[in-house]
């Protein structure tokens, strides 16, 4: 028995839900994943972490890939950080 992600009906094999339309990704298993970011994986906290590590290139890297607000963010403020504290 399968249920909507969105709304909790039951949907049987159906792709799109019959109460409110959401797909299922029941279709093929790539459609689904290719609008994410490569980086959609990693949860925001680690992905802001991560773009302190290398200085400013990882920030770079994030900043260009991620497109959520919170790793945005802190891509930014690495890239500012690390440029500010060069010697």
């Amino acid at each position: 028995m399968a249920f909507c992600k969105a709304c909790g009906q039951d949907i049987g094999d159906a792709a799109f839900c019959p109460k409110c339309g959401a797909n299922q990704g029941v279709g093929a298993p790539g459609a689904a994943a290719s609008g994410e970011s490569p980086t959609a994986g990693i949860e925001e906290n680690i992905a802001g972490l991560l773009c302190y590590l290398f200085h400013w290139v990882s920030g770079l890297i994030f900043l260009l890939l991620d497109k959520r607000s919170f790793v945005r963010f802190h891509a930014g403020q690495a890239i500012g950080f690390n440029i500010a504290a060069a010697p």
